[in-house]
């Protein structure tokens, strides 16, 4: 059996996960969100910046029901619920680009990458 070629995938220095699970999008992270969530990367910028570039992922649920929208930002281990589109551009500045956690949107840090 031979295995199919590795795929390639461009460096990125942070990993957002969107959860797009059934609570989630009935809290706002439905098709239209995702498409704002796009958007609102690619006009920051963090999309194509290969020094703060980040790769976004739709995962089917991040197990923080009844929370949502949640989404969680690797490898930094930061997890924010109640996401509304708002407070997603203060993650995009804060965070993604400044580097530091929005800490009143925080409700969980997991251990973070070396």
């Amino acid at each position: 059996m031979t295995r199919p070629p590795k795929p390639q995938i461009v460096e990125y220095r942070r990993h957002l996960l969107v959860c797009t699970g059934r609570s989630c999008v009935a809290d706002g992270m439905d098709a239209a969100g995702l498409i704002e969530v796009g958007h609102k990367l690619m006009a920051a910028g963090v999309l194509r910046d290969s020094e703060l570039r980040v790769k976004p992922s739709r995962v089917d649920c991040l197990g923080a029901c009844r929370s949502g929208p949640v989404m969680c930002v690797q490898p930094d281990g930061v997890w924010y619920c109640g996401v509304t589109l708002a407070d997603f551009d203060r993650i995009i500045e804060q965070h993604l680009i400044g580097g530091r956690a929005v800490d009143d949107l925080v409700f969980h840090r997991g251990p973070v990458a070396a």
